[in-house]
């Protein structure tokens, strides 16, 4: 048995390297690289995609959040609830705006933000709920709209890990007032270098994305607000228009895999991924929680059994350096009990049935 890598990208060559060198030759030959009809293209096949109608093409995830916060008019003063076990950009952005991000706790079944910690936690200073659609599987989506028209605050998701997750029969975008998607090269539908976009059915709020990620130009040195530089480029774009036609599939074969996994590791010193009722969970990470205190072994073995983990994330946002001055007796029961457990194993559309069936073999064999 050869390595497995936790990702590897490589893989993906020999399905849609050439389509893909052939757009960006074209894109090259015409010389036309930001905001042109490759990013009008895949901002249509985003609103199919996503049952949406509008998107906005802008240069990474992160961004995306930022621009949905500037859009809403978040800024200096104000205060937004975040969970506290997410990828920083969730809290970044908020704080990138001059606004504070109030850190909150998570769910111990999905891992997303706790329903129950969250509205003691709005003051007159809150303007908006951040939920992290955490792993590939939506936060409670009505539950954090509710709570929101309750307190006459927005509800934002960042979805950047969620493409093609489904609460009932509804996708990200459609309980918010705005969703951020990712494409960094990892994610499910994943482009070649950083993108990013905003889906929201909101056409006021779509609009000031769009000027705000041209630095605030409808045209050419006509600047009407003070705006960014966060424009997806073409050559991204053009990657994207060909792989999400493969998402449903790619998705298809993570879900797959997932379930596989779920059924047949039986090993009583690991908790595995919970899908929720009514919710299709799109597996972009399959974290396994090691009890016991074994974490450090379990990625030893299974690194012995030629099989590569990943940690999603070692700390949670609020005692990484950049906060843990500013954060206050905060306990975060839940997240610190799972940040210490999680453990990320290979879950992709990229491995063998053999690699599977050895990955669930080692996971079982570990004690």
């Amino acid at each position: 048995m050869n390595r497995i890598k936790y990702l590897d990208l490589k893989k993906e060559k020999k399905f849609i390297h050439k389509l893909i060198l052939k757009k960006i030759n074209k894109i090259i030959l015409k010389s036309k690289f930001l905001l042109g009809s490759q990013l009008d293209i895949f901002e249509k096949k985003l609103c199919s995609f996503f049952s949406i109608n509008y998107s906005a093409g802008v240069d990474s995830g992160t961004d995306a959040l930022i621009l949905i916060l500037k859009a809403l008019g978040i800024k200096h003063g104000d205060e937004v609830i975040v969970p506290c076990l997410t990828y920083v950009s969730t809290a970044y952005a908020v704080s990138l705006v001059g606004a504070t991000p109030v850190f909150t706790d998570v769910s111990e079944d999905d891992y997303n933000i706790d329903i129950n910690s969250i509205e003691n936690k709005i003051n007159s200073k809150t303007k908006a709920i951040i939920g992290t659609n955490f792993y590939g599987q939506m936060c409670d989506v009505l539950k954090l709209q509710k709570i929101c028209k309750k307190n006459k605050i927005f509800f934002i998701e960042d979805a950047a890990q969620s493409h093609g997750a489904m609460y009932k029969k509804f996708k990200p975008g459609y309980f918010s007032i705005a969703a951020a998607l990712s494409f960094y090269p990892g994610k499910n539908l994943g482009a070649y270098g950083d993108a990013g976009a905003v889906i929201t059915n909101d056409k006021k709020i779509h609009s000031k994305i769009v000027l705000l990620r041209n630095l605030g130009a409808k045209k050419k040195y006509q600047h009407h607000i003070i705006g960014f530089n966060s424009r997806m480029d073409e050559i991204q774009a053009a990657v994207l228009n060909i792989k999400i036609n493969y998402l449903n599939k790619i998705n298809k074969k993570r879900i797959l895999i997932a379930k596989k996994m779920i059924t047949k590791i039986r090993n009583p010193n690991l908790i595995l991924p919970k899908i929720k009722k009514n919710y299709k969970h799109v597996f972009h990470i399959f974290a396994v929680r090691v009890m016991y205190g074994k974490k450090l072994e379990f990625i030893k073995f299974l690194k012995k059994r030629k099989i590569e983990t990943n940690i999603h994330y070692p700390k949670l946002v609020p005692f990484e350096k950049a906060y843990r001055y500013t954060t206050k007796k905060n306990t975060f029961k839940n997240g610190n009990k799972i940040i210490n457990q999680l453990v990320s194993i290979p879950c992709n559309q990229y491995l063998t049935n053999k690699e599977v069936d050895h990955i669930i073999d080692s996971v079982n064999m570990f004690q």
